[in-house]
C-alpha cells in the first residue's frame, strides 16, 4: 500500500473520530453534565458507553470510506455506523438501564420498572434522524478529505472537520431532545425543589413562593432533605409524562412522583 493511500486512510480515521466525538458530546455528553449537576446517580454512564461505541463505529466508517474511496460506499458505511447510536440511544434508557444498574448498584436494578414501549418504532425514529446525517457526512468524506490532502494550506482538513462536527452536533441535539429532555427536566426540577427546601427555613418562606416550588411535597422527608443526595429514575411513562424518582439522602430514601416535570409528592421508603 502506497504512502498516499495510508495518508488518506489516516485522514479518514480522523474525520470519523471528530464526527463521533461531536455526536457523543451533543447526544450524551450535555445530558450527562446536566444530570450530574442535578445529582442524578451514574449520570456519566450513558455518555461513556454511547460515546466510546460511537467513536469506534464512526472511526471505522471514516477509515473504510477512504480505504475504498467511493462516495456511495462511504454513505453506506456511515449509515451502518449510525445503527450503533440509534440502538444504544433506546437501549440505555429502557431495557439496558436495569442491566447497567445491576452492575453498578444491584439493589436498585430490581426497583426499575421498564415502561411499555416500541423498540422498533423508537430505534427506527433515531435511525431516520441519524441515518440521514450519517449518509450526508459519509458521502462528503471522499471529496472533502481528498481536497484537503492536496491543499498546501496549513490545517486544510479543518473546514471539513468543522462541517462534519456541526452536522453531527445538530443531529445529536435533535436526538437528545427526542429521547432525554423529559426525563432530564423531571430530575432537574425535583433536585431544584430539594435544593430550595434544604437551603431555606420553610417557616419563613413566602407561602406563594413555597407553593410555586412545590416545597410541601418534601415535608415527609424532614431534616434528611439537607443530606447529600443521589437521584434514581425508577419508572416513567412518556405518554402521561409521569416519572417516579427515588432519592437517596445519604441512607434515608424517599420515593418521589413527578407529573409534567413537576414534583407532586415524596414519601419515605422504610
Amino acid at each position: 500500500m502506497d504512502t498516499l493511500s495510508l495518508q488518506k486512510q489516516k485522514l479518514g480515521l480522523l474525520y470519523g473520530l471528530f464526527a463521533g466525538l461531536a455526536l457523543a458530546i451533543s447526544l450524551w455528553g450535555m445530558d450527562a453534565f446536566l444530570l450530574w449537576r442535578a445529582h442524578a446517580a451514574f449520570a456519566w454512564v450513558r455518555f461513556l458507553i454511547g460515546g466510546l461505541a460511537s467513536l469506534v463505529a464512526f472511526c471505522l466508517a471514516g477509515w473504510l470510506t477512504m480505504r475504498f474511496e467511493k462516495a456511495l460506499l462511504g454513505a453506506l458505511f456511515w449509515l451502518a455506523a449510525a445503527l450503533v447510536p440509534a440502538n444504544l440511544g433506546v437501549l440505555m434508557i429502557f431495557d439496558g438501564w436495569p442491566v447497567i444498574l445491576s452492575l453498578l448498584q444491584p439493589e436498585m436494578a430490581a426497583n426499575f420498572i421498564t415502561p411499555e414501549y416500541s423498540y422498533s418504532a423508537l430505534s427506527g425514529l433515531l435511525m431516520a434522524i441519524l441515518g440521514i446525517s450519517s449518509m450526508i457526512v459519509g458521502g462528503l468524506e471522499v471529496p472533502l478529505v481528498g481536497q484537503s490532502l492536496f491543499s498546501s494550506a496549513t490545517g486544510a482538513l479543518a473546514p471539513a472537520i468543522l462541517l462534519v462536527m456541526l452536522i453531527f452536533s445538530l443531529t445529536g441535539i435533535l436526538v437528545d431532545n427526542t429521547m432525554h429532555i423529559k426525563l432530564r427536566e423531571s430530575i432537574y426540577n425535583l433536585d431544584h425543589t430539594i435544593q430550595f427546601v434544604a437551603e431555606n427555613d420553610m417557616a419563613e418562606v413566602d407561602k406563594t413562593l413555597a407553593r410555586q416550588m412545590h416545597a410541601a411535597a418534601l415535608k415527609s422527608v424532614g431534616e434528611a432533605v439537607r443530606n447529600p443526595r443521589r437521584l434514581f429514575v425508577t419508572s416513567f411513562d412518556q405518554t402521561s409524562e409521569q416519572v417516579e424518582i427515588w432519592v437517596d439522602f445519604s441512607g434515608t430514601w424517599a420515593q418521589c412522583a413527578t407529573v409534567s416535570n413537576q414534583v407532586i409528592n415524596c414519601k419515605l421508603i422504610p
